[in-house]
């Protein structure tokens, strides 16, 4: 699409916003460790961790803290060692911006936009009324917070919305469960003497269920005799993991969940994860009784993207799908959420690997973070 905005400026954060450096910042703090004979860091802690710094990846590594005597000296290796990777780096613009990039250079040269112009008003869905300046709406890509917003996300605030029901995918929406798929494939391929998988590859990868890890790690197709019995197993090594789960619920998500509790309004979960492990999972953290719902592919004849699902767990729930909200990290989430006529978000920050392009799911919200959830629900007011 062409660009056709009234904002004069566009400034970017770095790392993490316009390009991800997680594998130079990965590689360079892996030389470090291995230089003082410390045990490597999880890919996926390291990429948690890089927008605070090189100080806080030294503390995560090392366990120490500035006061340390060691400390100074460790990040300043860190920093030669990252300059050094910078040579062969293998950070990348985000998918997307570099074209946003070509388009801001294309109509910027020579061209000032009146500060007067006003922004366009689009039309909303479901009859919901004025955004009241707090999401700018993009039919193409879908809503995202606005500023406003995203300053006063991780602040307490009471839930006021008109939304009848929330419903909300499983893993890499409402649960990360990305550190208990990396602990059974981890078991998997040591029991078949492969090498392990990189964790933030079994991260961007759980979403599309335990074949694709198995293709991920055995690099094998599903014809391959191998096949049913190694994704087996690893089912087996994972049902075995959630006896000790290190699975948590996102950012914001569990005050969110007291505050539908609190004023009455059910939320539920439809996911493709089958039942037995579902189960096990929302049962450990404390979940199972207080999900309205839970909608597995054992009790519907379809599976997501089919609408089948979320229609079964309105049903359950009572509620119209004009004012239900499903939260999904997959494009078969929002396919599903739009088939079904409900309001469709997708969970940007869940498990997407970097060349999946969210805007182009076509959503009608994105969230770039769970704690967004909340400001979101609170701007769908119905007229």
């Amino acid at each position: 699409m062409e660009l056709d905005t009234s904002i004069e400026c566009v400034l970017f954060d770095l790392d993490g916003t316009l390009i991800d450096t997680a594998l130079d910042f990965i590689k360079a703090l892996g030389r470090l460790t291995a230089e003082n004979n410390q045990p490597p860091v999880k890919d996926l802690r390291v990429q948690q961790t890089v927008s605070d710094g090189a100080r806080a990846l030294i503390k995560l590594a090392f366990d120490i803290t500035e006061n340390d005597d060691r400390f100074a000296s460790l990040n300043q290796r860190l920093l030669d060692l990252y300059l050094e990777q910078l040579e062969d780096t293998e950070a990348t613009l985000y998918p997307g911006l570099s074209y946003l990039l070509t388009q801001l250079e294309k109509v910027g040269t020579g061209l000032m936009v009146p500060t007067s112009q006003s922004r366009p008003q689009r039309p909303n869905r479901y009859g919901l009324q004025p955004p009241n300046q707090k999401i700018f709406s993009a039919k193409q890509s879908g809503c995202e917070l606005s500023g406003v917003l995203r300053k006063t996300q991780s602040l307490i605030m009471e839930l006021d919305t008109s939304i009848e029901c929330v419903l909300f995918d499983l893993d890499g929406t409402l649960i990360d469960t990305a550190l208990d798929f990396i602990k059974a494939l981890g078991r998997l391929t040591a029991e078949n003497n492969q090498p392990p998988v990189k964790d933030l590859r079994v991260q961007q990868t759980v979403s599309d269920g335990a074949r694709a890890l198995i293709k991920l790690a055995f690099d094998i197709t599903e014809n391959d005799d191998r096949f049913a019995s190694l994704n087996q197993r690893l089912l087996d090594l994972y049902l075995e993991q959630l006896e000790d789960t290190e699975a948590t619920l996102y950012p914001g998500l569990s005050y969110l969940l007291t505050q539908l509790e609190k004023v009455g309004i059910p939320w539920g979960i439809v996911t493709n994860k089958p039942e037995i492990y579902s189960r096990q999972l929302l049962d450990k953290l404390n979940l199972l009784t207080r999900c309205g719902v839970l909608v597995c592919p054992d009790h519907v004849s379809e599976r997501k993207p089919h609408p089948e699902p979320i229609f079964f767990a309105c049903d359950r729930l009572s509620c119209s799908t004009e004012r239900t909200v499903y939260l999904g990290d997959h494009i078969r989430d929002i396919q599903a959420a739009k088939n079904a006529d409900v309001i469709a978000v997708a969970a940007a920050y869940g498990y997407l690997s970097p060349e999946v392009k969210v805007e182009e799911w076509f959503a009608d919200f994105i969230l770039r973070s769970s704690e967004q959830a909340l400001p979101l629900l609170n701007s769908l007011k119905f007229a």
